[in-house]
């Protein structure tokens, strides 16, 4: 994009103002340095775009929602609600983020603040508003990918909201054979951003073909195994270089970088080192610089810290032998016991010479409140009464006895034996506590200058693991590896769908496509022949193509495409306040509105959710607007039963653009209603029939006989244009008495003088 102003909200990160106020100027600094050109003219030739800052208000995703429908927008009647008119600009696509909206309302603040749109009767006159795609991500909206089931959220079987969401029988569930975090979320990240960079597909390609020849499945699994070691490296440096690593991130730290440590030997050790593909995949595992890093790292961690111990006691602790004083401090610490039990004699002895007389006493020492003497409580105190007076010599101990606390039996005395005991000794554990937070700091310090050079390698060991996922897929199902050319067109040898062929319960029948870019392919057929199965696995098989990873043939040739645009499935909500109908005209519209000549079109029976006469005008238009463009037109593959779209020459089958094809289908039985279709799930060129044969259909879902034959006496009164007949014998009768009164009142002479007022009006009982 080339921005000529860059608008951000007031609260946007220091570290972000900072790079886009600086944008390019180091680059352009030094180029200027080495020609030697004046500083002055730098800062001017140097910025690409101006930086405009703005409230955090001005960014609410309420104000987008209210400035919309302020909006005059070309094309666009604006008596329609908001969000209709979001719905026509493509901006209630559920997989968007609330950041869209948030940027749309700070584009409208800033708009209507500079008065660089022309404003008419207080609204904003705009031609139109989209989204800009990155240039090497395939565009493919929410609705198409709910549609193809690549992604499928299951809910916990739990009730009341318990437990976490699964991921279900989708394209994602199939191919997620990766096992460390990073992979599985990276894997997730290719999926839903397919990329159209032809060198970024091949390199995906080459690797994973690479995998699948080169490597047997044991190897594959060791490898994943191996790789399940990574834990979620990201948020381990994080925490780690923000001094808030828990004992819990300390020891995924170490295996994280045992399983890097391993995969370096691995690489080194292995047939992989040699291959030129994997190299540019594990480019910092050749790295002898890299591998002596994470090896001082580990050995680091594990000299430092004890997660044996670590587990036991609920906080990170130091081994023994790293550091000299902590040892020191442990030891006295651990004979603590032994030397307060002879302070504890040598103090009762004091105290009965005093004569403070008790039947016990015993020195404790309690963290943060030092040390103490702990003696029962008589039963005279627990009653309330007060203890004998002791008699002391103010000048020999002032103030001996300090209550510190009770509890129900026990109290706590300070008393000047203890007050030195905390001078001398202090609080040995908040000291160990202390001597453990400086070595962890000493590790940290050592630790994270290191920590590039994990990441580093985890990304890398993050896309082996999509890999790999990928191989095993390809081998497990027997995919191919496709071959994505420009313009080449879509040609696809014994293509499947990926999900419907592992759920089907018979052997799934692959079909070939043979479809060149720019060309209009109409598939017609009975229902439940098979047609919304066979768009979607073309589309499923383009859509893979462009992450990269085989597809369900034996062989593919895929055109590059932009964008996978579908009219097939529509997500309903109450809380959007629109029809199903209005929803799927608003697919078609940004079809119309956006596609390229490099798009892909899947339009599953467009038009059947209104009036047969009005669906097929729309459908017919819409085809032919697109044919109208030619050369320049998008790729568009479109089921239908409106047979008149073809029959009534509406859609010419003479035009080179067009191609019609047929599911096949065969019947079995005599009589016309006890015969069943038996859907063949091949694809053959031409118009087979113009017969959807629904009422079939809807005999296998269960319908009753005599609904089925009525049902067939409506269909044949349509057809010849008669009136159709009544069964209920009731109204049989009735309705001839209602044609003979009727015929009775035509031949009656009104204008005779003979007749009277009775015969006018005869008793006629219905």
């Amino acid at each position: 994009m080339e921005a000529d102003v860059v608008v951000i909200p007031s609260n946007t990160d220091e570290k972000l103002k900072s790079l886009l106020t600086n944008f390019g100027f180091q680059e352009a600094k030094e180029t200027c340095d080495t020609s030697q050109e004046s500083n002055n003219d730098l800062s001017d030739a140097i910025k690409p775009f101006k930086v405009e800052t703005l409230s955090y208000s001005s960014f609410s995703t309420k104000l987008a929602l209210t400035t919309l429908g302020q909006v005059s927008i070309l094309g666009i009647p604006q008596e329609v609600p908001t969000e209709a008119k979001m719905a026509q600009l493509g901006l209630l696509d559920q997989n968007l983020p609330s950041s869209i909206l948030s940027a749309l309302a700070g584009l409208f603040s800033y708009i209507q603040r500079t008065g660089v749109v022309y404003t008419y009767k207080g609204f904003l006159n705009i031609n139109n508003i989209s989204i800009v795609s990155l240039n090497d991500i395939l565009r493919i909206d929410y609705s198409s990918l709910m549609a193809f089931q690549v992604l499928k959220t299951e809910p916990h079987p739990k009730m009341m909201g318990e437990g976490q969401a699964k991921e279900g029988f989708s394209i994602f569930g199939i191919m997620d054979k990766t096992s460390s975090v990073q992979g599985r979320q990276l894997l997730k990240s290719w999926l839903l951003q397919p990329c159209k960079n032809l060198e970024i597909i091949e390199f995906r390609q080459k690797v994973v073909y690479w995998l699948v020849n080169n490597c047997n499945l044991e190897m594959l699994k060791e490898i994943s195994h191996h790789l399940r070691g990574f834990r979620n490296v990201p948020k381990i440096t994080c925490r780690i270089s923000n001094y808030a690593a828990s004992i819990v991130d300390w020891a995924n730290l170490r295996t994280s970088v045992r399983s890097c440590i391993w995969l370096f030997d691995f690489v080194q050790s292995s047939h992989f080192a040699k291959q030129n593909i994997i190299s540019e995949v594990l480019s910092a595992f050749n790295d002898d610089s890299v591998f002596n890093g994470l090896r001082d790292m580990l050995s680091w961690i594990e000299r430092v810290i004890n997660f044996k111990e670590s587990k036991q006691q609920g906080r990170i602790y130091v081994n023994d032998g790293y550091c000299e004083e902590l040892d020191n401090a442990r030891r006295f610490y651990y004979s603590l016991e032994e030397h307060l039990t002879e302070v504890g004699s040598n103090e009762i002895k004091r105290l009965d010479a005093l004569g403070a007389h008790f039947s016990w006493i015993k020195v404790t020492y309690i963290p943060r409140l030092g040390y103490l003497l702990a003696t029962g409580k008589e039963e005279s105190e627990s009653r309330g009464e007060s203890v004998g007076t002791i008699d002391l010599d103010d000048r020999n101990y002032p103030k001996d006895l300090e209550l510190a606390f009770s509890t129900s039996d026990t109290l706590y005395y300070k008393t000047s034996t203890m007050h030195e005991l905390d001078e001398k000794l202090g609080d040995i554990f908040a000291t160990i506590l202390e001597l453990e937070n400086e070595c962890l700091h000493v590790l940290e310090q050592q630790v994270i200058p290191l920590l590039p050079l994990l990441y580093t390698s985890s990304k890398q060991a993050a896309q082996l693991d999509c890999f790999i996922a990928m191989a095993l897929s390809a081998i497990q199902h027997q995919w191919c590896k496709p071959t994505v050319t420009a313009n080449q067109g879509y040609f696809i040898k014994s293509g499947r769908h990926p999900l419907y062929e592992l759920n089907s319960k018979v052997e799934f029948v692959a079909n070939d496509t043979i479809a060149p870019m720019n060309s209009l392919y109409i598939v017609t057929g009975p229902n439940y022949s098979g047609k919304s199965v066979y768009l979607k696995q073309i589309a499923l098989i383009v859509y893979l193509a462009h992450v990269g990873s085989f597809v369900p043939a034996k062989e593919a040739q895929i055109a590059l495409t932009d964008q996978i645009q579908t009219r097939i499935q529509t997500e309903d909500s109450i809380s959007l306040h629109l029809s199903s109908f209005y929803l799927d005209c608003t697919q078609v519209a940004m079809m119309l509105r956006a596609s390229t000549q490099q798009s892909l079109l899947i339009i599953d029976e467009f038009g059947k959710g209104t009036i047969a006469s009005n669906g097929m005008a729309l459908l017919s238009a819409t085809l032919l607007t697109l044919l109208e463009r030619k050369d320049k037109m998008p790729t568009v593959f479109c089921s239908t039963h409106m047979y008149d779209i073809l029959t009534g020459g509406i859609v010419s089958e003479n035009n080179k653009q067009v191609s019609i094809m047929s599911m096949e289908c065969t019947f079995e039985g005599d009589s016309n209603l006890e015969r069943e279709i038996v859907p063949l799930y091949r694809v053959v060129p031409g118009l087979l029939s113009t017969e959807s044969h629904a009422i079939h259909c809807a005999a296998k879902s269960g319908i009753p006989m005599n609904v089925l034959q009525r049902a067939m006496q409506v269909q044949t009164c349509l057809k010849k244009n008669e009136a159709l007949p009544l069964n209920n014998e009731k109204y049989q009768k009735k309705m001839l008495k209602v044609h003979q009164i009727v015929r009775e009142f035509l031949e009656t002479d009104f204008t005779s003088a003979s007749m009277t007022e009775e015969d006018w009006f005869p008793n006629w009982d219905l």
